[in-house]
């Protein structure tokens, strides 16, 4: 069995102040996925775990609010049928400090 585990590089770097995009996942060989987010400040946005068959074309997997305390969120996706996976911080107001993480299990 595969095992992929990571820190996912956010840009711009993960400070909550505007939108954020992290690095694309690519799930060839991944069929379980795991991302964790962690941020510290007083962010107000959402959290949106993407997926893409192609790598242009992003949809809402998941969506959770994030704000008013420094928290964390995780998401999980089994029987990815996907291609690829990003997590995408939609600022709305405030600040903080994001940082993320992915783990993966597959074939």
């Amino acid at each position: 069995m595969a095992f992929a585990n990571d820190i996912l590089t956010l840009s711009p770097d993960g400070t909550m102040t505007a939108d954020i995009t992290s690095e694309t996942i690519d799930l060839k060989n991944i069929y379980m996925l795991s991302v964790i987010a962690i941020w510290s400040g007083t962010p107000t946005g959402n959290l949106i775990l993407q997926v893409s068959n192609d790598g242009v074309n992003w949809v809402a997997h998941t969506t959770q609010s994030a704000g008013g305390a420094a928290s964390s969120k995780i998401f999980v996706i089994d029987n990815c049928s996907h291609r690829y996976a990003r997590l995408f911080y939609d600022f709305t107001s405030s600040t903080g400090v994001l940082t993320a993480s992915y783990s993966g299990k597959g074939v």
